[in-house]
């Protein structure tokens, strides 16, 4: 059964300028006007948009030297908080997971179920997507609509 779009909102994150940072932002125009969708340039503003939506689906650029560029991960509730973690030295390399945790425990309301797709990529500098990682935005946008 298909759940009512009204009831899940999917954040899109990053920063449309740096490289393969931008891949939220590219994903937030494909869903923007077929889906509650809101683009944030970082995951702490989301308890600024949060309506009390019981589905949240999360996007967002990872690192990762083990994930091959442009492989798409799909993590749900308790799976973000053990699979995205990672060695934090200060706030600046606050990984996601982490910070997913803190607005959890910080915000009075929180969603009943949340989604992590993250599009692992390489490059993070000023300037274009590259192709491989761009071509993955399609199964992205797939596999957010199947969640919904």
């Amino acid at each position: 059964m298909q759940r009512s779009r009204s009831k899940t909102l999917v954040i899109t994150l990053g920063n449309p300028f740096m490289g393969e940072d931008a891949i939220g932002y590219k994903i937030f125009e494909m869903l923007e006007g077929k889906v509650k969708v809101v683009h944030l340039p970082d995951i702490f503003r989301f308890n600024n948009v949060y309506e009390g939506e019981e589905n949240v689906i999360f996007i967002d650029a990872i690192y990762s030297k083990k994930i091959p560029e442009g492989e798409i991960i799909h993590l749900k509730n308790d799976e973000i908080f053990y699979s995205l973690r990672g060695k934090c030295m200060d706030a600046h390399f606050l990984g996601i997971g982490e910070a997913i945790k803190i607005l959890r425990e910080m915000m009075d309301k929180f969603p009943e179920k949340i989604h992590f797709i993250g599009i692992s990529c390489k490059k993070f500098e000023f300037g274009e997507i590259r192709k491989k990682v761009k071509k993955e935005t399609k199964k992205a946008f797939e596999k957010i609509m199947e969640i919904i």
